[in-house]
């Protein structure tokens, strides 16, 4: 399970992963989270904070991208402010501009909030209009609506116990197989079991050695129960809640209904949540 991911190459990360042994069937006790997650901001120039976390046999990875960089707001092109979603207004407060909205008011995608127009009054009459980069702050209630399905049925690996092992010379750029196993058309995931730096001093030198695992599996179907659909349709649920809510949004209220179909769960969620 992996989440915060926008910009980084997801298939290259989940590789990176199961090089340092986060895998389908792996072990809890294997695993070192605080390593595995330093080593993920330390190889991806784009990730600022990473976290793994081993719930029941899954792995959940969390991370914060860098964010790229911002142009400067322009602060005098005058420019409204509208709603970037549907929802219902919990408070507006102009610093530019003309409010047009009240607490309460139900808004639709793309409606006027803060408008660019502001009124010059003499006396309380009119005498003219302004025009200014609209700014505030708007707090909406908006909910997003989320479905799922899971099939009973999952072809699933299974890791037969069969380990083989390789060992590689790495000069430079280049990797160099001196005991590359013989696998007779087995299927197989390569973990890195031990890399090994050579160094004089603190001197890092181009030479190394790498050894892998060649762990050896088979395809199976098998029916999942009841409990284990909810349990993954959940996880997607809130992997879906959390990348809402990494921008700042509040969560108010979640509500979920599952349905069983012929080959599976269908799961359908309303998240209610408070946002700027």
């Amino acid at each position: 399970d992996l989440t915060g991911i926008e910009r980084t190459d997801r298939e290259e990360l989940l590789s990176f992963c199961k090089d340092e042994g986060v895998y389908s069937g792996v072990l809890k006790k294997k695993i070192n989270p605080k390593e595995v997650a330093e080593n993920i901001v330390e190889n991806f120039s784009g990730i600022a904070w990473a976290s793994v976390e081993i719930k029941g046999a899954r792995a959940h990875i969390k991370i914060v991208e860098i964010l790229p960089e911002t142009e400067i707001a322009d602060r005098k092109t005058p420019a409204d402010i509208v709603a970037g979603n549907d929802g219902i207004i919990m408070s507006i407060a102009a610093s530019s501009g003309t409010p047009r909205v009240e607490e309460g008011d139900v808004v639709a995608k793309g409606d006027l909030l803060i408008s660019s127009e502001i009124e010059i009054r003499e006396n309380e009459e009119i005498k003219g209009y302004d025009y200014v980069a609209a700014d505030g702050s708007v707090i909406a209630r908006v909910t997003y609506y989320f479905t799922s399905f899971k099939e009973f049925e999952e072809n699933k690996k299974v890791y037969t116990g069969e380990i083989l092992e390789d060992t590689a010379i790495i000069f430079g750029n280049n990797t160099f197989n001196i005991l590359e196993p013989y696998t007779d058309g087995k299927k197989y995931d390569t973990f890195v079991s031990e890399d090994i730096k050579l160094k004089i001093g603190d001197y890092s030198l181009p030479v190394g050695i790498k050894k892998y695992n060649y762990r050896i599996y088979e395809q199976k179907e098998i029916i999942l129960t009841e409990e284990e659909v909810k349990a993954y349709l959940k996880d997607d649920i809130d992997s879906k809640t959390e990348d809402i809510t990494k921008f700042g949004a509040v969560v108010l209220k979640t509500e979920e209904t599952f349905t069983e179909e012929v080959k599976g769960i269908r799961i359908n969620s309303a998240v209610t949540v408070s946002e700027d």
